[in-house]
């Protein structure tokens, strides 16, 4: 396993194991910590589902204007 950020190989702590569920699929990953630069990431790197983006990101929020 690599950290996706700062591409280390070791020290990872397990934080918390998780699944999702749709159309009758469950995923289940688990979220780690590198000990090398903090930051959190799932295992396996995998793309939600298409309805899940729809739900989860809305067409228009006021921090888009500000953001680009």
């Amino acid at each position: 396993m690599r950290c996706p950020v700062c591409d280390s190989t070791f020290g990872f702590s397990l934080v918390e194991r998780c699944s999702y569920e749709a159309n009758g699929q469950r995923i289940d990953y688990k979220i780690y910590r590198c000990e090398s630069c903090g930051s959190s990431f799932a295992d396996p790197l995998i793309a939600a589902p298409p309805e899940y983006y729809n739900y989860a990101v809305p067409e228009w929020r006021w921090e888009y204007g500000r953001a680009l």
